[in-house]
């Protein structure tokens, strides 16, 4: 994948206008990060299948790192896989640095890099915060994956990057 201008790395003084937090930064991730991302996403990444993806997202240009001052905190996965459209497959934020604006900062980066009219990401039906995160930044709930890889029910959120306003229940997505 060929960054666009809109794909930049971004930080808090960036002429983009993405509300990042201070003391954060979000660029391109590199092999070299990966070692970093098992640390504080180890629970996800004991499996090497998903050691696997996020490596191939790195290699791909399909992964970003977001750095609190010079720490890897949380990472992002995203890619045009889902029949052309925008698709978040993964957002963590590390524990301890949770509640910082750091998540809804790489959600907000996706959302203003993504040149499709919408964007989807899938999250498991047990996190109910980035639930909230998501209808607070625009997304409406799209659909349920009854099984989504030995996590339980999986929730599907969209949001229309056309008209900036969330979809309207009943609308379809025409």
């Amino acid at each position: 994948m060929t960054l666009t201008p809109a794909m930049t790395p971004f930080q808090a003084t960036s002429p983009h206008r993405l509300d990042l937090p201070p003391s954060c930064t979000i660029v391109p991730a590199e092999l070299d990060d990966l070692e970093s991302i098992c640390r504080f996403d180890s629970p996800a990444l004991l499996d090497y299948r998903q050691r696997d993806f996020v490596a191939a997202a790195i290699e791909e240009g399909r992964c970003w790192v977001a750095f609190f001052e010079e720490t890897p905190v949380a990472y992002g996965i995203f890619g045009y896989q889902f029949q052309g459209y925008g698709l978040i497959h993964r957002i963590f934020v590390s524990p301890e640095y949770r509640r910082r604006g750091i998540g809804r900062a790489l959600l907000d980066y996706f959302s203003a890099a993504c040149s499709s009219p919408r964007i989807y990401i899938g999250v498991p039906q047990r996190e109910l915060a980035i639930q909230e995160l998501l209808r607070t930044r625009g997304f409406i709930l799209s659909g349920v994956v009854h099984e989504l890889g030995g996590e339980g029910a999986g929730l599907i959120y969209v949001k229309d990057l056309l008209t900036e306003t969330p979809l309207l229940t009943g609308r379809g997505l025409q």
